[in-house]
C-alpha cells in the first residue's frame, strides 16, 4: 500500500510517494515526512532557516538539516512541534494537519502501543539496515526503516547519521513549553520517550486514523 502526496516545490509539482507498513493494528508511513503544506492543500508550512528565528517561533515551521535542501529527499524535513500538532481552529480540534487526509501525527499513546507490540528491543526492530547510520544494530524487522535525520534547534542542526528524533502530537504534562517524542540511536536497542522544547526540530512519521 502507498499514498501519493502532491506538493508544490520551487514552482513545480512534486510527487512524494510514501509506502506504508502494518505493525500490529497500526498502519504507518515508512519514510519521514516531506510536507510543505498542511493537508488543506493551501496553507504553507513556513520554511525557516534562520537559527535565531527558529528558536523564537511558537507557530508551525519546517527546516532542512543545515539549511540544505539536498538532505530532504533522503531524510525529509525537520518540523517544530507546532507544525506536528497542526493548526487548531475555533472548534477546538486540529483541522489542518501536516499528515495527509486520513492520517495523523502519532500521539504518545500511539507510540506506546507500537513499542508494547514490538516488545523487547523496539529500537533495533525499527531501524533501517543501512550505512546511513554511523553505527547500527538495526534489523528493520517490520519495514519501518527509521533513519538518523538528526535535529535542529536555535543553534544549528546536529546529530545526523547518529540519532533520530520523531515527534508525537502530545504535550508534556509538566512543562507546557515541551512536548513528547521518541528517540533512536544507532546502537541503542530501546526507543525511549524524548521530551523536547516545542521549538525543537525533529522528523515526523504519519499513522493512519
Amino acid at each position: 500500500m502507498s499514498i501519493v502526496i502532491i506538493m508544490p516545490l520551487a514552482a513545480q509539482i512534486t510527487l512524494y510517494t510514501y509506502n506504508t507498513i502494518v505493525i500490529g493494528t497500526q498502519c504507518w508511513t515508512n519514510k519521514n515526512l516531506k510536507a510543505t503544506l498542511y493537508n488543506d492543500g493551501i496553507t504553507p508550512i513556513p520554511d525557516e532557516t534562520n537559527n535565531t528565528g527558529w528558536g523564537a517561533l511558537n507557530t508551525g515551521a519546517r527546516t532542512e538539516y543545515l539549511g540544505a535542501t539536498s538532505y530532504v529527499s533522503t531524510y525529509g524535513y525537520l518540523y517544530n512541534w507546532y507544525a506536528a500538532a497542526g493548526i487548531i481552529t475555533g472548534s477546538g480540534s486540529s483541522t489542518k494537519n501536516i499528515c495527509p487526509l486520513g492520517w495523523h501525527v502519532p500521539t504518545n499513546s500511539d507510540w506506546i502501543k507500537l513499542t508494547d507490540y514490538l516488545g523487547t528491543n523496539p529500537g533495533t526492530k525499527l531501524k533501517e539496515r543501512s550505512n546511513l547510520w554511523a553505527a547500527n544494530n538495526g534489523t528493520d524487522a517490520y519495514g519501518f526503516s527509521a533513519i538518523p535525520g538528526g535535529y535542529h534547534d536555535n543553534i544549528s542542526s546536529s546529530s545526523i547519521s547518529y540519532d533520530a528524533f520523531l515527534w508525537s502530537a502530545t504535550e508534556d504534562e509538566t512543562a507546557t513549553s515541551n512536548a513528547k517524542g521518541r528517540y533512536l540511536n544507532g546502537t541503542l536497542s530501546t526507543m525511549p520517550m524524548s521530551i523536547r522544547s516545542k521549538a525543537f526540530g525533529a522528523s515526523v512519521r504519519c499513522l493512519m486514523n
